[in-house]
């Protein structure tokens, strides 16, 4: 794209599955004096815009730690997401270098709770059942 003469791109997490391409879409974008932009989109949602102000105010007091829990799955019978198929690149761990529900949804909550802390993580726990057909536990 940068070779193509656009003024500008916009990434959405993550920019790419390694941190060598993520440097090399870098490089691209400055070697053509194209403008980079990382977009998060869950930083405008309404409740946690609000959220995010009641913090702000010091309402909630300091925040020490956030807990944020993802509840998905494909129940047995019921068709896949709109957006996958089993044979979807998002399922295919040697494709795209993580799970569909830790490399996208994922990326949306690390990002979402990193605006809230206003500071970078210093303990990440998880818990991923490799055996289910998505990267989270049933």
């Amino acid at each position: 794209m940068c070779q193509a003469g656009v003024r500008g791109i916009s990434l959405q997490k993550p920019m790419a599955p390694t941190l060598r391409e993520c440097d090399q879409i870098l490089e691209a974008c400055r070697r053509n004096n194209v403008k980079l932009k990382l977009y998060e989109n869950f930083v405008f949602y309404p409740v946690y815009v609000k959220g995010k102000e009641l913090v702000d105010q010091g309402l909630l007091g300091d925040l020490m730690s956030i807990r944020v829990n993802t509840v998905a799955g494909v129940k047995e019978g019921a068709p896949w997401p709109w957006c996958w198929s089993p044979s979807e690149w998002r399922l295919d761990l040697e494709r795209c270098g993580t799970g569909p529900l830790v490399g996208d949804d994922g990326f949306h909550k690390f990002s979402l709770v990193r605006w809230f802390m206003g500071r970078d993580f210093e303990k990440v726990s998880a818990w991923i059942d490799s055996e289910t057909p998505l990267d989270a536990p049933r």
